[in-house]
């Protein structure tokens, strides 16, 4: 039980998401895509929505 608890499984995950046409590490194909400083650019200004305002 203890060696399937401590098996590393994320190469079969990554060639899995390969097989399926998808990136074999989301989070580095997240960051390379450039999307996350695509929303930060549309959240600059505006009002502060808080009672703290």
């Amino acid at each position: 039980m203890m060696d399937a608890f401590y098996a590393d499984v994320r190469p079969d995950l990554a060639a899995w998401r390969e097989s399926c046409g998808r990136a074999g590490d989301p989070m580095a194909a997240y960051a390379a895509s450039g999307y996350q400083e695509k929303i930060s650019a549309g959240l600059v200004g505006g009002q502060q929505a808080s009672w703290a305002a």
